[in-house]
């Protein structure tokens, strides 16, 4: 069951601590306080040993060893040589097993994925009374075991995961690792560049998490820096990426219209990593569909390393990406009827406009293992971002370049998370995470915007300026416990989302006439100005509570 609400209000104390005093409560009640989704990138394996005759063995003894961190889990199966492991960071792992009288030849070897469930089967063979198996080491991995996960069997989402390989490797214009999800089925990009839309539902309602921490924006919805048109977040520490179509557990809530779950790298005791340049020459474009050549250059370059800061105790991943895109496309304005001529200063306004965008992503985290039983880790993320002569997407606009935008705007992602093995059949994982996004739009020209029907647009962009800041907080708690062959996960949610909004239409008033024959007698149609009156800023706040109950039961042998 899941309760969730959200409301839109300007900040207030008593509301807000009346909140928190809820949540202080559900904490008590379940004994967890979560933000829906933090487990949503962490995955599980549910496993049963049996002898050569396929009977269960009892009270075998398993160790999980996370071959990245070298972590490692114990368990004992129970009287149907069932174990549990849940709550487990993404990631390679080998399974060890020994029982009395019994031998296994070689470790198995799994690769949890984001939100899979792995079922293994492991048959043991009796032991040799004359020689023993001793294992010390694992192989070696394969760009931080980016491979395809397996299957997940057990639960009733429809999905898809796109391998940490495919996202490195596969091509993309402007390294948004978002289109990816472009990959799995009854999913598209937006026609407005507003981000994803998975089984035709809006793009503005779409969830996004990373290592289980949202990456929603807050004011507009949607994924963070959807609108940008440029890279956010670094493509090359992508690990891997599931895209649920339907189906979404009680732990994700928030969405009916699709999630999109994302792990990144992690560092281990080997040093790995990847770099990359790539070059659009200019003299490479065609023309475009009305024969004009393109000054089209782009220059993407970045890579990643990850490694060991302590051997087998502290490790680190960090990631950069840098574009420079040169984005041509011309002013043409639409064509008159005989008769009707074009002034000299009108046709010189019709020329190739460059979009120039400048975008930076930088990615670090580190991850400690704390012991036997707790496991923290620390991620940051910043991106700037810098664009000149905003594009609409075509070859071809209406518009002069005086209408145009510049934009610009940084944002910062944090998030530490901690995971702890309280028992052998309990585990507790804590996050928060905060972001702050922060964008600013300027036209290119402060005069009047003059809207011509039936030939294009001159002057300023009326809707310009515009400025957004929104910042998003969020704290949570999951807790993991298994009886027998069942599993439960309790949680509750804290987030608060402030934001703070600046845009005035028509503050630089805008002419409409209706032909240019109109416009070049100074007939105008309408005419539209705003006034400022008091404060035209909009602050306002998403307080968001909730909490829910998860169980797992099989309710089949197979």
């Amino acid at each position: 069951m899941l309760y969730s609400d959200r409301m839109r209000t300007a900040p207030s104390v008593v509301s807000l601590t009346e909140r928190i005093a809820v949540t202080v409560a559900l904490l008590v009640i379940l004994g967890a306080t979560s933000l829906a989704q933090s487990t949503s990138a962490m995955g599980s394996v549910t496993g049963t040993v049996l002898d050569p005759q396929s009977r269960p063995i009892a009270d075998a003894k398993i160790v999980l060893r996370n071959t990245d961190f070298t972590s490692t889990r114990s368990f004992t199966t129970d009287e149907a040589g069932r174990f549990i492991a849940t709550f487990l960071p993404v990631g390679p792992y080998a399974l060890q097993v020994t029982a009395a009288g019994f031998d296994l030849k070689k470790p198995v070897r799994l690769n949890v994925g984001a939100g899979s469930s792995t079922v293994v089967e492991v048959r043991l063979s009796v032991k040799s009374s004359s020689q023993s198996v001793t294992v010390t080491g694992t192989g070696a991995t394969v760009e931080g075991n980016t491979v395809n996960t397996s299957v997940n069997r057990t639960e009733s989402l429809a999905s898809n995961q796109v391998a940490g390989l495919t996202v490195t490797y596969l091509p993309s214009r402007n390294r948004d690792f978002t289109q990816m999800t472009q990959l799995a089925a009854g999913t598209e990009a937006d026609p407005d560049s507003n981000g994803i839309v998975i089984a035709g539902q809006r793009p503005e309602s779409l969830k996004l998490a990373i290592d289980g921490a949202d990456f929603d924006d807050p004011l507009r919805g949607g994924v963070r820096g959807a609108e940008d048109g440029a890279l956010f977040f670094p493509q090359v520490v992508v690990r891997e990426v599931q895209i649920v179509r339907s189906g979404a557990t009680a732990e994700v809530g928030g969405t009916n219209a699709g999630f999109v779950n994302v792990a990144t790298k992690s560092g281990a005791n080997k040093v790995r990593g990847e770099a990359f340049y790539i070059a659009r020459p200019a003299a490479f474009g065609s023309r475009d569909p009305f024969g004009h050549s393109l000054e089209n250059r782009q220059h993407l370059l970045g890579g990643s390393i990850g490694g060991p800061i302590k051997k087998d105790r502290a490790f680190f991943y960090i990631g950069l990406e840098q574009d420079f895109l040169r984005v041509p496309y011309w002013t043409q304005f639409a064509e008159q009827a005989p008769g009707v001529p074009v002034s000299a200063a009108l046709a010189s306004q019709q020329l190739q406009i460059v979009s120039e965008s400048n975008p930076t992503a930088l990615f670090g985290r580190t991850d400690f293992n704390l012991g036997a039983a707790h496991t923290l880790n620390l991620q940051l993320n910043y991106n700037h971002v810098t664009a000149s002569n905003l594009a609409d997407g075509f070859v071809r606009t209406l518009s002069t370049i005086d209408n145009r935008d510049d934009l610009s705007g940084q944002s910062v992602w944090g998030r530490a998370s901690l995971t702890s093995v309280l028992s052998t059949a309990t585990v507790n994982h804590i996050l928060a995470a905060w972001q702050t996004d922060h964008r600013a739009m300027d036209t290119n020209s402060t005069a009047p915007e003059i809207f011509i029907n039936g030939f294009g647009v001159l002057g300023g962009n009326a809707f310009s300026p515009h400025r957004f800041t929104s910042n998003n907080f969020q704290l949570s708690d999951d807790l993991s416990f298994t009886r027998g062959n069942s599993s439960w996960s309790v949680g509750g949610l804290v987030g608060y989302a402030p934001v703070r909004v600046t845009q005035v239409g028509y503050l630089n008033s805008r002419f409409d006439f209706s032909s240019l024959s109109e416009f070049v007698a100074g007939n105008f149609r309408r005419y539209r100005q705003s006034f400022v009156i008091g404060d035209p800023t909009f602050d306002e706040s998403v307080k968001s509570i909730g909490a829910y109950v998860s169980v797992k039961q099989p309710i089949t042998d197979r």
